[in-house]
C-alpha cells in the first residue's frame, strides 16, 4: 500500500496526537476513532467508518490485512 500523502505528528507525553485537519475532513472523522495495529502500522480510521467487530474473526484467521484491502478496492464488474 502506498501513502497518498504523509505528515510528520507530533505524540505529546500522554500518548496523544492530533490528526491534520485536512485528512480529519478529508475522511469524515467525528469524536471516535478506531485503532488498528496491522504488520506493524497503527491504523485509525474514523469510527463511523467501521462497523464494530464486523471483520474481527476474519482478521484473526490470519489473513493479509494488506493484501485483503488492496483487493477490495478493486472495482468489481457484473454481467447481467
Amino acid at each position: 500500500m502506498q501513502a497518498l500523502e504523509k505528515k510528520l505528528i507530533s505524540i505529546t507525553s500522554e500518548r496523544q496526537l492530533t490528526i491534520p485537519q485536512e485528512f480529519y475532513m478529508l475522511l469524515g472523522f467525528e469524536n471516535e476513532a478506531i485503532c488498528t495495529l496491522v504488520d506493524g502500522a497503527l491504523i485509525i480510521e474514523p469510527a463511523s467508518h467501521v462497523p464494530s467487530g464486523e471483520f474481527d474473526d476474519f482478521i484473526k484467521s490470519g489473513v493479509n490485512t494488506r493484501d485483503f484491502s488492496s483487493e477490495m478496492k478493486r472495482p468489481v464488474y457484473l454481467n447481467f
